[in-house]
């Protein structure tokens, strides 16, 4: 059996299928991977939006937490700054001086008077208007200032107010 002459025509038409058919497959495969891409661009799209929207909520939620901090300070500021000591230091007698708790308000607690030159008691409680004594005895050189101690009853910390002040002098 004799084989027909192959004709150059032939062989590019071949050719050219050849080359036309796998062109097809890798387009098809694009094809195919741009959808799963396209779809995993789209979720990843949607994750963006959702993670920037949260963000977004997060940001105002801060700021309003900002805000709250801001204003609970300043109320607590004007608070303190409407607080007056609530104490008045009277000459008695020679060395002898009285501590006043001069607040109608409340009791005060865990009460001492301090200072280099005090020689005083501490009073667990100190209603209002009551007094307690102490003794001033200024030395050459000595700190005249006189330490008052106390807490509130709704001073929740436990922590004793300060109050630095210096007796009158006698009369």
């Amino acid at each position: 059996m004799r084989l027909a002459p192959i004709d150059v025509g032939d062989v590019a038409a071949a050719v050219a299928a050849a080359v036309a058919l796998a062109a097809l497959a890798i387009s098809w495969w694009n094809a195919a991977s741009a959808g799963g891409s396209r779809r995993a661009a789209e979720a990843s799209a949607k994750h963006a939006a959702r993670a920037a929207q949260a963000a977004d909520v997060s940001a105002e939620a801060a700021r309003r937490t900002a805000r709250a901090d801001e204003t609970m300070a300043r109320l607590a500021q004007e608070e303190a700054d409407r607080y007056v000591v609530p104490w008045r230091i009277e000459h008695d007698q020679g060395s002898r001086y009285r501590l006043v708790h001069d607040d109608d308000t409340g009791t005060a607690l865990d009460v001492s008077v301090e200072g280099e030159c005090v020689h005083g008691e501490s009073r667990e409680a100190l209603g209002p208007r009551e007094t307690m004594t102490f003794r001033f005895v200024p030395t050459m050189g000595g700190s005249r200032d006189v330490i008052i101690r106390w807490r509130r009853p709704s001073d929740d910390d436990g922590e004793l107010r300060a109050h630095a002040t210096q007796p009158p002098a006698p009369r």
